[in-house]
């Protein structure tokens, strides 16, 4: 089957082309949804650093009541979960 043959096929039987009417919108929608997963992976990130701050300031402050009590006067030992 020649090239040519197979590219007139796709142009005129692509679910993409029938639906959406013409390549711009096709490739409209790929842009779009590229930067609907761009954005899911920003917001991704953005709630591991919001998490990683919540446990620095657990931190900061099991390091204010090791410091009030002194060193050797039981600070609290308990482990920061994820």
């Amino acid at each position: 089957m020649p090239i040519s043959t197979v590219k007139i096929y796709i142009e005129n039987v692509s679910p993409f082309r029938i639906e959406e009417g013409s390549r711009d919108h096709y490739l409209n929608n790929c842009i779009e949804e590229l930067y609907l997963q761009c954005e899911a992976a920003i917001q991704v990130k953005v709630d591991t650093i919001s998490k990683m701050k919540e446990h620095v300031a657990k931190l900061d402050e099991l390091a204010e009541m090791a410091d009030m009590m002194g060193d050797d006067g039981g600070a609290p030992t308990e482990m920061v979960d994820d």
